[in-house]
């Protein structure tokens, strides 16, 4: 670690950059970068189609479940009024 530098300072850089420090077998540190790729870069757009229009289809049949419910239990409150 350079001089002045606090270990809490060190550790937010070394995440946030995304780079990493590792001892070699020579007691010297090297910086590594990182080897995984940004998160959402190689996510297929079909795939995030198809998950949207059956996101869409679970939300649609819950609120048609919902209102059947709702009128279902409307027409009892009605009925137990008359």
């Amino acid at each position: 670690m350079a001089p002045g530098l606090t270990v809490a300072t060190f550790l937010a850089r070394t995440f946030l950059t995304g780079t990493f420090i590792a001892a070699t077998p020579s007691g010297a540190f090297a910086t590594l970068a990182p080897t995984s790729t940004p998160l959402f870069v190689d996510v297929d757009p079909v795939l995030v189609g198809i998950i949207a229009v059956l996101l869409t289809i679970v939300f649609a049949f819950y609120l048609l479940v919902r209102r059947t419910l709702l009128s279902f239990s409307e027409g009892i409150r009605d009925g137990r009024r008359r």
